[in-house]
């Protein structure tokens, strides 16, 4: 017995000692939990005081969200609702429709109408709204909001499911910009009929059009059974329209059309420093810094990009967010674009036929070896170099960093958490992710209407913290990146360096 009771103070020393030895060895990384403690301790008081808020006040939203003119029944009805038809009775035809704003800086035509069916994730979409406004100035045609959706791997659709415009864009920025009319007022006006369907698709996706504008298709003749305003090019110019060619491409005198999959169909007029002049997609035109003079065209998509942006409610979440995770203290932000079960999977395919896509190939390459300590590595030197070429008020923000927040799909979360070691131990700095925003998000913003569609927001945010980081570190072939990207370079704010930003890779 004597002898059992020995082994076993032994024993517990042992485990005392490793313990203890563990903890000293990594000292760095107790620290961190310490600061997440200290953090969180500090969000529940600033969250506490809300919780005894009166029920009908916390329900009620803090922010308001809701767009005036524009029904959440119509703009988030199920798919396979009728959505318009207690309206068929009571259609007006020869009434033109209210406008979301009566003075516009670009005021088009109050008679004829442009409703885009947008296409892709939730970036793309945004994508597809801005090439829907440019277009719709060229043709002088109402802009007609549409039905924005979820992301197909976003778990709360529950299959396809629709989202308020209002979460995703600034709807009264984009009407403060040009004519604007909601879905109902085109409904009402177009007698619940859609005259014909602009599009470069070989394909008329008329379960799609009806689904998303709630209205029928006038019967026509011909191979689709609709009227179509279709004009393909040859060669390497199909599905595209220069700037230049949009009233002969599209030019009709049918009121009610439909833009079928408006993303990446426009070329703008752009010229570089010896006024060459070059076609080039819109997102390209903006995206270049030095080199080039604007033309009117890339000034046009800048002015439509800087009026696309984030609700204004999103914009003061990621900012009160921010101000209570660093306080005024410069921030990295990073967004880690290449999650196993996405991209990789792409990254895969594009590898069997290296030949096809010379340019993605280069990139899926490096993706598929790129590691934790490789990301850091790009992170510190892109970071240390800067602080050599910089000065002033750039090296007091550069050399007070000792806060990253890394935006990443949650699969990718053993990823970014060898990132976060390896950066406390190389410079003592913080990540921080999403886990906190959420956190945040849900005790700060507690709003029935908006839990339902917490992912979707969750990642708006995430891409308005990374519009206002210090260096934004972005993913290359990424729309999200790109969005952050353009945001940056057209939108000023304070504190913020978009020459200094890099890819990740």
């Amino acid at each position: 017995m004597q002898n059992m009771a020995n082994r076993r103070v032994v024993l517990t020393s042992a485990i005392a000692v490793t313990f203890l030895l563990t903890i000293y060895n990594n000292r760095g990384l107790v620290e961190v939990f310490a600061n997440d403690t200290r953090r969180y301790t500090s969000l529940r008081k600033h969250v506490s005081t809300r919780e005894y808020m009166h029920e009908d006040q916390k329900n009620s939203c803090l922010y308001k969200w809701a767009v005036d003119g524009l029904s959440l029944d119509v703009y988030e009805a199920e798919v396979d609702q009728t959505v318009y038809q207690p309206l068929l009775s009571n259609l007006i035809s020869n009434e033109l429709p209210r406008p979301l704003n009566r003075n516009p800086k670009y005021i088009l035509n109050p008679d004829k109408y442009l409703l885009p069916i947008l296409e892709g994730g939730p970036n793309n979409q945004i994508f597809c709204m801005r090439e829907t406004i440019f277009i719709a100035i060229k043709l002088n045609r109402t802009v007609v909001i549409p039905r924005f959706y979820k992301h197909f791997t976003d778990t709360q659709a529950d299959g396809f499911a629709f989202i308020y415009p209002g979460h995703r864009i600034n709807i009264e920025s984009v009407c403060n910009l040009v004519s604007c009319i909601s879905l109902n007022e085109f409904h009402r006006t177009c007698e619940g009929q859609i005259d014909a369907v602009m599009t470069f698709r070989t394909i008329i996706e008329n379960k799609g059009i009806m689904a998303h504008s709630g209205m029928i298709m006038k019967p026509s003749a011909g191979e689709f059974g609709v009227k179509v305003i279709y004009h393909p090019f040859p060669g390497s110019r199909k599905n595209k329209v220069y700037s230049k060619e949009i009233r002969k491409t599209f030019h009709s005198e049918d009121r009610c059309l439909i833009y079928q999959r408006p993303l990446f169909n426009l070329l703008i007029e752009s010229r570089n420093n010896i006024g060459k002049v070059s076609k080039k997609k819109a997102l390209a035109a903006i995206s270049e810094q030095g080199g080039n003079y604007k033309t009117t065209d890339v000034e046009l998509m800048e002015d439509i990009t800087r009026h696309t942006q984030a609700s204004p409610y999103i914009a003061k979440l990621a900012a009160e967010f921010l101000q209570h995770l660093v306080g005024n203290r410069p921030i990295v932000t990073v967004h880690w674009r290449y999650n196993q079960g996405d991209y990789f999977r792409r990254c895969r395919f594009v590898l069997k036929k290296p030949e096809s896509l010379p340019g993605m190939t280069k990139l899926c390459s490096k993706v598929m070896n790129y590691t934790p300590e490789d990301a850091v590595g790009t992170v510190l030197q892109k970071l240390s170099t800067d602080l050599h070429n910089s000065a002033g008020r750039r090296v007091k923000n550069l050399k007070s960093i000792r806060d990253v927040y890394i935006a990443a799909p949650p699969s990718e979360k053993l990823f970014v958490d060898k990132m976060a070691k390896i950066l406390w131990k190389r410079k003592g700095w913080t990540v921080h992710t999403s886990e906190e925003l959420e956190d945040y998000f849900t005790k700060v913003y507690d709003c029935d209407v908006t839990k339902k569609h917490s992912y979707d927001l969750i990642s708006s945010l995430e891409m308005e913290i990374c519009a206002r980081g210090t260096v934004f570190f972005r993913s290359e072939v990424s729309t999200w990146s790109n969005n952050v990207r353009v945001s940056r370079l057209l939108c000023a704010r304070e504190g913020t360096f978009p020459d200094m930003d890099s890819p990740i890779l």
